[in-house]
């Protein structure tokens, strides 16, 4: 009985995870070469958020962030952004 337990937990575990690393990375939508803001977004997303997040995942908060993203969570505590770099970060989510 006790064994069956174990294995439904652990199984449940590695599917929870698998599904957690399934959002998080770089994976994201090619960003038109025309949109500067855009391509300036794409690398602050590269910098501050695609170790822990997909673009796709966080896309639908453009426009909605702000620019301490420590008052989002307090794991992104540090993550300050100026206003031309969350302007550009908004283009870049925007094309996700």
């Amino acid at each position: 009985m006790k064994r069956t337990h174990f294995r439904a937990v652990l199984n449940l575990m590695v599917v929870v995870i698998a599904t957690g690393l399934w959002g998080c990375g770089t994976l994201s939508n090619p960003v038109p070469t025309d949109n500067a803001a855009a391509l300036a977004g794409a690398t602050v997303f590269a910098n501050e958020c695609a170790r822990c997040h997909s673009a796709r995942s966080v896309s639908g908060f453009a426009g909605q962030l702000p620019n301490d993203f420590g008052a989002l969570d307090s794991r992104m505590n540090g993550i300050t952004l100026s206003d031309e770099e969350l302007s550009n970060l908004n283009a870049y989510l925007a094309t996700q």
